[in-house]
């Protein structure tokens, strides 16, 4: 079960990266100049979005819940900041970034922008980027407490 738990949470975590970096490229070749262009940039984000980057989500939060309920407690640190992580992560791309780009991609289907959702989304973007970061590298280091205290 662990196995497929993490295997699970892999693909998920492909998708959601995957999709963030397509997302990332797509908001700089996005030529608001081009109505066409753009608007079929904005609805390829959007259709992004809804198929790969909140399949992916769900994917890594699901098997995410599965491997964090077989650990014993109490939790090491590192988990319980990744957690945390996490949590904002989820919290602004549900609050601020999926509602900022269905925004954009409607005003660009009546050939317009959306400047305040273009605002948010630049903000809140590399927000959850450096969150992802972050989350990714305690993955990784998984720092303890006494690999710390032997470093020093």
């Amino acid at each position: 079960m662990r196995t497929l738990a993490r295997t699970v949470h892999m693909i998920g975590l492909a998708a959601f990266v995957g999709t963030v970096l397509s997302h990332v490229l797509v908001s700089v070749v996005a030529d608001p100049s081009d109505p066409v262009r753009y608007h079929a940039l904005m609805v390829l984000k959007d259709t992004g979005t809804q198929f790969v980057l909140i399949p992916g989500l769900v994917l890594m939060g699901l098997s995410g819940i599965v491997m964090v309920r077989r650990m014993p407690r109490p939790w090491p640190a590192w988990l319980t900041v990744k957690l945390g992580l996490v949590a904002a992560a989820a919290a602004n791309g549900l609050l601020v970034l999926l509602p900022a780009g269905a925004r954009i991609a409607e005003a660009a289907s009546a050939g317009a922008q959306a400047p305040d959702a273009l605002a948010r989304e630049a903000i809140a973007g590399p927000v959850n980027v450096a969150l992802i970061l972050a989350i990714v590298v305690l993955s990784i280091a998984r720092p303890s407490r006494r690999r710390t205290e032997a470093l020093s």
